[in-house]
């Protein structure tokens, strides 16, 4: 992980000599009642708090010059169609380039350098197209419209290496992720609103410095037609390929009659998902009894909001709703990551096997303020889980409030600590769970 930006150094150095000074006055009013390493635990959120809050406002300030940056470079020349700027990217880069269905029908669409893109009109993918980002400094604005998959797809996939990156305003329909941000640094994704997707709304991994804020997730699909089982037919149909391409008589054709066998089952399940939204039991019942979902929603752990192996990322005015699957549902998973800022959140209506509000697992330097849960539905529920391990450093959490019932029918509710969190893990770590609401069973995590 880098290390902090100098401001939020200079910010937390700032607080922490004030903080000791308090410290030293409430020992003083409290007559030595408490130790100095409890006062010090109590108050130590506090001092991390600054550093997050300076941090945050830095992030933002930087991702909107980036963006004003990318807008004056494009309009300074006409809008060009992806059908030119595709037969020669670099000759077109920096420019503003539209986008369509027209465009999708012919295959995925690909930011191949700095570009502007502007979708013109609603799109409906078919599968395993995506709109991806290749390259840096790229914009991509949906201009109000929706951005659909027929079946199951990545609608937008900005890919390992490339940085400064925008995608605002529009709608992203049915899709499997509606955004993966995989390896990216200074990103914004601003005024969106997913729907309709079966595992996430919006997945963040490996990347740096990522300001998400007016960002509404209204809710995962409830017309998923294919099982999970789909996804691991297509891996399986991968591996079958390349080791039939591999192997000698006869087992290459013993190989690529199993490959043949699986293709002819996938490609059904596709063409009648996208003829008719289902599979049809009575013209392909192979394949059918292979990938049909009766339940219709999604039979794997999802959420909307996952953020994992990431570092500087804040999330601010951004609101999940009906979060459901047949599993586990996390509406907002924040995993293995630092520098984590959430500031405005509303999480209403997460139905699942299991349903949490927030987890935070293994994650260090985390700052959630103002956040609402509302629903919580299944068997197991937590407004906030944690599962932190050694390594962990300080977490700040408040103010925290419900309203209606957190959990329909649970057998946990509350702010929850997982038995992996060691009370030993706890006593050495800055944590603390501020103005707890009443209806919440809050647990002490200073044993």
């Amino acid at each position: 992980m880098q290390q902090q930006c100098t401001p939020c150094a200079i910010a937390g150095w700032a607080v922490t000599g004030i903080l000791s000074i308090v410290i030293v006055v409430y020992l003083l009013v409290t007559d030595g009642a408490v130790t100095l390493t409890q006062a010090m635990t109590s108050m130590a959120p506090n001092m991390q708090l600054a550093s997050f809050v300076e941090c945050a406002l830095d992030t933002t300030a930087d991702v909107h010059r980036m963006r004003e940056r990318l807008l004056v470079e494009a309009n300074r020349r006409p809008a060009v169609a992806y059908a030119t700027y595709a037969g020669a990217p670099s000759m077109h880069a920096g420019r503003r380039v539209t986008i369509g269905n027209a465009d999708f029908a012919r295959g995925p669409v690909r930011a191949r350098t700095s570009v502007v893109f502007e979708l013109v009109d609603d799109v409906l993918m078919s599968h395993n197209t995506s709109l991806h980002v290749e390259a840096s400094k790229v914009l991509i604005a949906l201009g109000g419209h929706t951005l659909a998959c027929a079946t199951t797809c990545v609608l937008i996939h900005v890919h390992n290496g490339t940085s400064s990156i925008v995608l605002e305003h529009g709608t992203l329909g049915r899709s499997s992720t509606s955004i993966l941000i995989d390896g990216a640094r200074r990103v914004l994704v601003s005024d969106l609103v997913a729907r309709e997707y079966s595992r996430a709304a919006l997945v963040i991994e490996r990347s740096s410095d990522v300001l998400v804020e007016r960002v509404s997730a209204r809710g995962s699909s409830t017309h998923v037609p294919l099982r999970a089982a789909f996804d691991a037919a297509l891996v399986e149909l991968a591996r079958l390929e390349s080791e039939a391409a591999a192997a000698r008589l006869p087992e290459s054709e013993t190989l690529r009659e199993n490959a043949h066998a699986r293709r002819v089952l996938i490609e059904h399940a596709l063409d009648d998902v996208a003829r008719h939204g289902a599979i049809d039991a009575a013209a392909h019942p192979d394949a059918f009894a292979a990938f049909d979902n009766a339940h219709r929603l999604s039979d794997v752990d999802g959420g909307a909001l996952v953020v994992r192996a990431s570092e500087r990322v804040l999330v601010r005015e951004t609101d999940v709703r009906a979060t459901r699957t047949s599993a586990r549902a996390d509406a907002v998973l924040i995993d293995s990551s630092a520098s984590v800022c959430i500031d405005r959140l509303v999480v209403a209506g997460v139905t699942g096997a299991s349903a949490r509000g927030l987890v935070l697992a293994n994650a260090s330097d985390v700052c959630v303020r103002q956040l609402r849960l509302e629903q919580l539905n299944g068997t197991l529920g937590d407004a906030v889980a944690f599962d932190i391990r050694a390594g962990s450093r300080a977490i700040y959490i408040g103010p925290l409030s419900t309203i209606d019932n957190v959990v329909a029918a649970g057998l946990a509710v509350g702010v929850r600590v997982d038995e992996h969190s060691a009370s030993s893990v706890f006593g050495a770590r800055a944590i603390a769970i501020a103005n707890v609401g009443t209806s919440l069973l809050a647990t002490s995590v200073y044993p």
